[in-house]
């Protein structure tokens, strides 16, 4: 989690919440606190109303999913599997994981920042709260962050439409949320 004086930003895990931090990290802004990139702590929940600007990473639904499960082949030495999106069906993590981040579905994001536009995002989510300065804009946009994973991010390669649709069925409040943060839903 990141915090300041004028807001907070929850990090649902595989959501971008590393890179946020590292470059907001970067810019040097007064009165803001945040947990290290190994800590735990660092995906805890609101608990509640903050009484400022809450703010969350977000990805879309079978990218969060898809990420989820490669993180657990690479990092957590789960043996990979033949069907990736049967898998993920059957543990469906990303609903559970917002609920935590918005108080069961009662607290909702003022803003919302999508990995796929994280730097810019990101940007226009600072310039709402500070007057950024020339330098610190360009550092928003290139401030290096942790390498990715390397695997398949195709999302045709690895689910039917129907695997979409069902992802999407079981997560009725990340389908709301990513609808209204995209435009729509996969």
């Amino acid at each position: 989690m990141i915090e300041s004086d004028r807001f907070i930003i929850g990090h649902i895990p595989k959501t971008g919440g590393d890179a946020v931090k590292q470059i907001i990290e970067s810019l040097g802004l007064p009165g803001v606190s945040m947990n290290w990139i190994g800590d735990p702590k660092k995906h805890d929940p609101i608990t509640e109303d903050p009484g400022k600007s809450y703010i969350l990473t977000l990805r879309r639904l079978p990218e969060r999913e898809l990420s989820g499960y490669y993180h657990c082949v690479i990092h957590e030495g789960i043996e990979p599997v033949a069907d990736p999106a049967e898998w993920i069906l059957e543990r469906c993590l990303s609903e559970e994981a917002l609920q935590r981040h918005t108080l069961n579905g009662l607290f909702r994001p003022d803003f919302v920042i999508r990995s796929e536009d994280l730097r810019d995002d990101l940007l226009a989510v600072l310039r709402h709260f500070y007057d950024l300065t020339a330098r610190q804009e360009i550092l928003v946009q290139t401030t290096p962050t942790k390498g990715s994973n390397v695997y398949n991010r195709s999302i045709e390669d690895h689910f039917t439409k129907d695997q979409i649709q069902e992802l999407y069925n079981r997560s009725p409040l990340w389908r709301e949320i990513e609808e209204q943060a995209y435009g729509g839903s996969l």
